[in-house]
Order: C-alpha cells, then structure tokens, then sequence
C-alpha cells in the first residue's frame, strides 16, 4: 500500500495517519504499523525511497552509504553527517544566494591529507 502512494520521485508526500484512514476498519491499519512498513520500504533500492522530505533522501542515501562501507559517510567533525547536510539543505533553500554546487565527505585523515597538498601546492607557487 505505500509503494501505490509514493509521488512519481520515490517520495511519501501523504502523512501516515492520511495513509492510515484509507483502509476500512475491518483491516484494523495503524499509524505504528505503516511507520514499520516505511522503515522496511526505506531499506529498498534506490536508496531515498520513501522519503519525506528532501533532507530524509539525502540521510537514507548516507545510510546506505554507510552500509556498503564506504568511508566517505563521515565528515570531519563529530556529528551525524545526515544532521550536517540537512543543516546546508536547510540554509540553501532559504538563501536564493546559495552557492553550494556539491558537498565533498572525508574519511578522518583524508580532509588532513588534502589540507597538506593544498599548503604544498600553495608554498611551491608563492615561492
């Protein structure tokens, strides 16, 4: 029933207690159980699927980032990637002035690695 409700991009634009309503009352549907229903739709491929919103996509996308073990999930400072991004989608859509092009994720070491060929690059030039 939520695979027949998502938009044509793979969202749940529907609240779950709408969703709910529309099963008769003998089925006896809850918001709980479409809540479970969603976490195992969510788990599906493409990862994003069933979504709420767009910053929702972008943390399932992580998830599954995370799952198949790449080490670009984590970003230089101890929060949960999935909280840093929202923070930029968040900033992007309120600001028609926003640059943001595309993120770059390092694995711990990785950021401090690309920090030193930057400061190479950058001393071989200026002398």
């Amino acid at each position: 029933m939520l695979i027949d409700v998502l938009d044509d991009d793979g969202y749940l634009t529907q609240p779950l207690e709408e969703i709910a309503a529309l099963f008769s009352a003998e089925a006896e549907v809850d918001v709980e159980e479409l809540a479970i229903a969603l976490r195992h739709l969510q788990n599906l491929e493409p990862a994003g699927v069933g979504a709420r919103s767009p910053s929702e996509c972008l943390l399932l996308q992580l998830r599954a980032l995370k799952d198949q073990g790449m080490a670009a999930v984590r970003l230089v400072t101890h929060t949960d990637p999935g909280e840093q991004l929202a923070a930029v989608a968040r900033y992007c859509l309120g600001h028609t002035s926003c640059n943001v092009v595309g993120v770059h994720l390092f694995s711990f070491g990785g950021a401090a690695q690309a920090a030193g060929w930057m400061r190479s690059l950058l001393a071989s030039r200026l002398g």
